[in-house]
């Protein structure tokens, strides 16, 4: 439904005001002022992080065959949340899709043919159908220069001169400790040094976790990452379908919001966050008990209490 009333919100501008009535919507840059579809979601790179995000779970339950879906539902699934992201505008997503697109097939254990000619030929249609959207962003961001050459996007130019002299130099005044500023409060980790007008604009998720909690504050991010990425890559042993595709999307999500947090601070999204632990706590929910390869201690420790006191040794501690 996301994608939906964000492709609607593209082709009606009459459509796009009633939705604005009932739902926030996040400020635009001055340097990116091209309207963006937001949908229910308050911004538009919400709706792609959203959309890619529902995209890859869908296209693990579709690859890894998992007997509780069917394929044509999942392809409907994965069409609209290609068109949601499509007209979304957002370059991040699309750069990190192929990646993620290979995870999801690895975890799979082999290579599905007929899924994959499935859900290609699926996104290729909700790219010829979108295809004026994305040339009319390649023409704005002025992607090829006027000999024909590959230059950078405007925006992401814009980007790297305003952490190059704001963002970086105030994240090294508060290394260690941040900003301490509360995104909860409705301020941003943007200390009085930064122009006010560029405040909400850091556009980069380990800038962010730096300004607002220190090089620490990083580091926890940088390990949640990898223990999730790594739970995601061994459920591809289990023996439940539902833990294997689980796993199998939650390493995508990892590997999305990890490439896409360059240019823009997606956890700070509420719907994204929540359809992104949503993924991570089902797959602990599904968790076979049986131990997989090399979770023989963690097998031992998960027993309970009194049943691992009975086994012990006689003067044993």
């Amino acid at each position: 439904m996301v994608a939906a009333v964000a492709v609607l919100e593209a082709f009606s501008p009459s459509f796009h005001a009633v939705v604005s009535t009932y739902y926030e919507e996040s400020p635009t840059p001055t340097w990116d002022p091209v309207y963006r579809p937001s949908s229910l979601v308050t911004h538009y790179g919400a709706v792609a992080g959203f959309g890619f995000l529902s995209g890859s779970l869908a296209a693990a339950l579709l690859v890894g065959r998992h007997p509780a879906f069917r394929a044509p539902w999942l392809g409907l699934v994965i069409v609209a949340n290609a068109c949601g992201l499509l007209v979304s505008q957002t370059w991040a997503p699309l750069v990190a899709l192929p990646i993620v697109a290979g995870a999801i097939v690895l975890c799979a254990s082999r290579i599905p043919w007929r899924q994959l000619v499935v859900a290609a030929g699926l996104a290729a249609v909700g790219l010829i159908a979108f295809l004026p959207f994305a040339s009319d962003r390649i023409n704005q961001q002025q992607i090829f220069t006027s000999s024909g050459e590959l230059a950078l996007p405007q925006s992401l130019d814009t980007r790297f001169r305003n952490w190059q002299e704001f963002f970086i130099p105030a994240a090294l005044d508060n290394l260690w400790v941040g900003s301490a500023a509360s995104a909860a409060a409705g301020d941003y980790p943007a200390p009085s040094s930064v122009p006010e007008r560029l405040s909400m604009f850091i556009d980069n998720e380990y800038l962010y976790e730096v300004l607002r909690g220190g090089v620490f504050a990083l580091l926890m991010l940088l390990v949640l990452f990898a223990a999730l990425g790594r739970a995601g890559w061994r459920a591809r042993a289990s023996p439940d379908p539902s833990a294997r595709t689980l796993g199998a999307a939650c390493l995508g999500a990892v590997l999305a919001l990890a490439i896409t947090g360059f240019t823009s601070e997606y956890l700070t999204f509420g719907a994204l966050t929540q359809l992104f632990w949503m993924l991570v706590g089902l797959l602990v929910a599904v968790r076979p008990e049986a131990p997989v390869a090399g979770d023989e201690v963690e097998a031992r420790w998960s027993e309970p209490l009194l049943a691992r006191l009975r086994e012990a040794p006689t003067g044993g501690a």
